[in-house]
């Protein structure tokens, strides 16, 4: 029989000095416009690491007018929800070979102990929805294209070795020149016709009383545009749920009694009208986000580049 694991039977145990879990973010905009003047370019790295406790959001933005790349991400890992946008445009009168593109990866990690013998089995349950298209003019014609990617691992230690359980999906959709075509790694759970699709990404394993094990979910989103004198839009929002279950005698201790400690997974039904269920908020891919709940979550590395 299986059980949704729940805070108090899962991290009751877990000492006040516990660590929160790690969290690293990298992602690249980009903005080119191939003037008849020259190439003017512009872009920004993010690459950022720390522990995380509870709700991190981040943005970054490149733009040079008719060129523009955006990405942005929120990750909350006490309730185990992922927001990751991405959005490139180029309007008209870009020059050829121009090009926009943006895209942000978040990795959060966590590691646990067993207590009890069982099976553990964690679900990461996402979306997405598609906006790629653009106009071709008398002579040229343009491309667009979003990529969606979600791995989720688990490396148990057993003895002496280590061993690594992961699922890897994703799907992407790509227009050039008004016609588009949608690819999955595996088999999707549900594409429609406008463009909305739903995946799943499970794992699970045995464990003994005692045994340690780290859990990875890494989630990216990314979308590029290209053109020859057209137009070019490429945005795509996704929402992911990360979550567990445990079957009869096993409960899991977090390093962190917070991790997950809200954790539902997908909610069953969303409500548009309601503005308090955030579920169903989608996240803007241009939108101003701010930064909240970091447990010493630090810049290795953020580098802008803008030349002429």
């Amino acid at each position: 029989m299986w059980k949704f694991c729940t805070v108090s039977a899962v991290f009751a145990l877990v000492p006040a000095w516990s660590f929160a879990a790690t969290l690293e973010v990298a992602g690249v905009v980009t903005a080119i416009d191939n003037g008849l003047s020259g190439v003017t370019r512009e872009e920004f790295k993010t690459e950022e690491s720390g522990e995380i406790d509870g709700l991190v959001r981040g943005e970054d933005k490149a733009s040079l007018g008719r060129a523009e790349g955006t990405s942005n991400y929120t990750v909350d890992s006490r309730t185990g929800l992922f927001r990751l946008g991405s959005f490139a445009s180029l309007d008209r009168n870009v020059s050829d070979g121009s090009r926009a593109g943006g895209n942000i990866r978040v990795t959060l990690t966590e590691s646990f102990v067993a207590q009890g013998t069982g099976t553990a089995q964690f679900l990461f349950d996402y979306d997405g929805a598609f906006s790629n298209d653009g106009d071709d003019n008398s002579r040229r014609g343009y491309s667009a294209n979003s990529r969606v990617e979600a791995e989720l691992s688990a490396t148990v230690q057993d003895g002496n070795r280590r061993v690594t359980t992961r699922d890897r999906t994703g799907a992407s959709q790509t227009f050039s020149g008004g016609s588009g075509f949608f690819t999955s790694f595996t088999e999707i759970l549900e594409y429609r016709n406008d463009n909305l699709f739903s995946e799943l990404s499970s794992i699970s394993f045995d464990l003994v009383d005692g045994q340690a094990f780290d859990l990875s979910v890494s989630f990216f989103v990314g979308s590029g545009a290209g053109l020859n004198e057209g137009r070019s839009n490429a945005d795509f929002n996704s929402t992911g749920h990360l979550s567990f279950t445990t079957s009869d005698g096993l409960n899991l201790l977090a390093s962190n009694r917070n991790f997950l400690a809200d954790a539902v997974g997908r909610p069953t039904d969303p409500d548009p009208d309601d503005p308090t269920d955030v579920s169903a908020v989608p996240l803007p891919a241009g939108g101003v986000l701010l930064l909240a709940g970091l447990a010493g979550f630090a810049a290795v590395g953020r580098k802008g580049k803008p030349r002429v």
